[in-house]
């Protein structure tokens, strides 16, 4: 479901208007400043005076996308000051100053842990985390049932061995297993299989895992994602490797809503999980699971990409706001449709010009880019 094989965009250099509208500091009722129509009458997205904060957006190569992603995370943490962000950089072009970066490569001390167990004794525990992680992995890597089902045991026995066990809610708050263990327990297995058949379906898990298990990002220290204001998870190492940016991300969305839900609802810890290139949400569990119940628990969800395919139906319809730069022609009925604005607007959108669409209100907009919110905050 995750994996892809289509060549990634070639990097375009933005060009922007010749002439910037001038930013001056938005009061935080007003929100974020999106940027201006064109009358010059500035528009701002307030996400938490809407139904809920989602927010969806498109836009090909060299239109803005990046620099109006990069905006509004930093205008959102200008305006917000208790908000905390992560974000899921796929292309290492993300950074913001005051951010806390973790680089995700085979050789970074930091990596993800598929096995981190939601606490929640309503409906967390190994068993729910170990039913996640085999599906996630199923799709990914289209297991057999017999493989994902010793998958499943495997990562059973390794909970087991950290004596945390589905039953003693207790025991849940033991340090967790990584996929070193896993790979270890599998090779084991393999050597001590009683049969041709068992031995053939474990050496055939094992090949269909080996990017998981070589890559080693899913066997090494979890960093904190939680406390920073500012967190930047760059992916961008992984993309050689397919379906390593799906995995990780998917398992970070999880352990976002995990923790939301156990604070609760109406919790006082508001979070964005941005995701730019959303192809590696796209049609996941977790993406729906956040559209769905996120603003419950204080968590939103923003959807960034280049084409229409990586943006699920859910994604477009559960979006409070909703935000298009211009698009390639092979998209523009299909943006055009599926957002509900004009195709002769959308066509004729130029870089850092976008349709939005906050609730029920809708605008046409010169962006305020990064580069120049940062510019001006120097000044």
């Amino acid at each position: 479901m995750f994996s892809t094989n289509k060549a990634p965009l070639p990097q375009a250099k933005l060009k922007p208007p010749a002439q910037l509208p001038t930013l001056a500091k938005t009061p935080q009722k007003l929100g974020v400043l999106v940027g201006h129509d064109p009358h010059n009458k500035p528009i701002h997205w307030s996400p938490f005076s809407l139904p809920n904060g989602h927010i969806t957006g498109i836009g090909a190569s060299g239109m803005g996308k990046t620099q109006t992603l990069k905006g509004l995370v930093y205008s959102l943490l200008e305006i917000y000051p208790a908000l905390r962000i992560v974000m899921t950089d796929l292309h290492g072009d993300l950074a913001i100053p005051g951010e806390t970066c973790y680089q995700l490569s085979r050789t970074s001390p930091d990596g993800i842990n598929l096995l981190a167990i939601d606490l929640d004794p309503a409906g967390g525990g190994p068993k729910i985390q170990m039913q996640a992680i085999a599906t996630l992995l199923e799709k990914q890597y289209k297991l057999g049932t017999s493989q994902k089902s010793a998958l499943k045991d495997i990562i059973r026995h390794c909970y087991a061995q950290r004596g945390i066990f589905d039953k003693h809610a207790q025991t849940w708050q033991n340090e967790p297993p990584t996929f070193a263990q896993v790979e270890a327990e599998l090779n084991q297995r393999i050597e001590e299989a009683e049969s041709a058949k068992e031995r053939n379906t474990l050496n055939a898990l094992h090949d269909k895992l080996s990017d998981v298990f070589t890559y080693g990002i899913f066997s090494k220290p979890q960093p904190d994602m939680f406390s920073p204001r500012l967190v930047r998870i760059d992916l961008s190492p992984l993309a050689k490797v397919d379906g390593l940016q799906a995995i990780a991300t998917n398992s970070i969305a999880k352990q976002l809503l995990d923790r939301h839900r156990l604070l609760g609802e109406g919790n006082s810890e508001k979070r964005y999980l941005m995701v730019d290139e959303s192809r590696t949400l796209a049609g996941s569990r977790q993406a729906d699971d956040i559209l769905r119940d996120g603003r419950k628990f204080g968590l939103s969800l923003g959807l960034f990409s280049q084409m229409i395919e990586d943006l699920s139906p859910a994604a477009i319809s559960n979006a409070s706001s909703l935000l298009v730069l211009g698009v390639t022609p092979a998209d523009l009925s299909k943006v055009s449709r599926k957002f509900r604005f004009a195709e002769a607007k959308v066509a004729a959108l130029k870089p850092l010009e976008a349709l939005c669409r906050f609730g029920n209100q809708s605008h046409h907009v010169a962006v305020v880019p990064y580069f120049q919110r940062v510019e001006i905050q120097a000044e």
